[in-house]
């Protein structure tokens, strides 16, 4: 990732920002069932969100790269830095061919939810209303191009995950631990969705979350979980097909050893043959082993980050509630 590209993400938060304070719209006096509590809410909110998934998509995107070439560079002579490059210009490829379809979907998807809620209603009571609303309405199309982009970086990121692995995996039974990077890039998708679903909770502050907000989420999280969780188990799929073949040969070499017709010059029984005897021990041992191979890349410390990672929503209702009621003994 370029550090300047880092940049913009603040850059637009602060500016952001710094433009709705000038038009009033931060502001906790109002009460929490208007229409302005909402505004103020949004504007503090609303940037911090989009800010948040355009800086992560930079972030997980470049986790992805680090990931994929490294895996890819297993049991192979090409330079990690030039797979870093390639698979980067095949991700940020296919993100430039999405780019118009993103920017018509998140125009009609922030206008549906506008109207939704009720924004393009007849105003009975002009004094409840800012007049420069519309700068504050404006900031839903990048939020909402931005939760696209997010989702479709993810999308296409794991899309090339399962070409590879399905079809270019070198990585054998005994060395599962070379795809700890795919974990890393799991956790990093985690931390940044749920930390978006985090800040929305800051909303609380403001006003009372309407019940369109927390079907979103809900829905939201259940197809981020199915797309996070689809490399692993397709990881996991593609070891249990080998460790079956490799299973099926050991059991196939066992019954030929079993089998083997003795001729005259043979031993009768097998004890007598030492090289024969050795030789199953040994696939005993091995078929074995491979019976106890794991199969899942998810190790104990991987685990726990998802677990700390998926407790952050809750602890962050939690949080906003006690601040929610904190605010309202000190200001009254």
């Amino acid at each position: 990732m370029n550090p300047s590209s880092a940049l913009f993400p603040l850059i637009y938060l602060f500016g952001a920002w710094a433009v709705n304070y000038l038009f009033g719209f931060m502001s906790l006096e109002y009460p929490k069932q208007s229409s302005l509590a909402r505004d103020a809410g949004s504007a503090v909110v609303l940037p911090l969100l989009t800010a948040l998934l355009w800086w992560g998509k930079l972030v997980s995107t470049s986790f992805a790269v680090k990931a994929l070439s490294y895996v890819a560079s297993h049991r192979r002579s090409r330079n990690i830095t030039k797979l870093a490059k390639t698979f980067e210009h095949i991700i940020y490829t296919n993100l430039k061919k999405f780019r118009l379809i993103i920017f018509v979907c998140a125009c009609l998807i922030a206008f549906s939810y506008l109207y939704w809620e009720g924004v393009f209603a007849p105003i009975e009571n002009q004094e409840q209303q800012s007049q420069y609303r519309y700068v504050l309405l404006l900031q839903a199309l990048p939020f909402w191009f931005c939760i696209i982009n997010f989702f479709v970086s993810l999308v296409v990121v794991f899309q090339i995950s399962k070409i590879y692995i399905t079809k270019y995996l070198r990585v054998r039974l005994f060395e599962i631990e070379e795809l700890s990077p795919l974990c890393n890039v799991v956790v990093v998708y985690f931390l940044i969705s749920f930390l978006a679903v985090t800040t929305y909770t800051i909303n609380g502050i403001f006003f009372v979350l309407p019940d369109v907000d927390i079907y979103i989420l809900f829905f939201s999280c259940s197809v981020l979980a199915f797309f996070l969780f689809s490399p692993i188990f397709l990881v996991q799929k593609v070891l249990k097909n080998r460790k079956e073949i490799m299973l099926e040969r050991i059991n196939n070499s066992l019954n030929e050893q079993m089998l083997m017709n003795t001729n005259g010059n043979s031993y009768r029984r097998l004890v007598d043959d030492e090289t024969r005897l050795q030789f199953i021990s040994d696939l005993l041992i091995v078929r074995k082993e491979v019976n106890q191979a794991p199969l899942w890349p998810m190790s104990v410390p991987f685990t726990v980050k998802i677990i700390l990672i998926l407790m952050l929503p809750i602890l962050s209702w939690m949080g906003a509630g006690v601040v929610s009621q904190s605010l309202k003994v000190l200001l009254a």
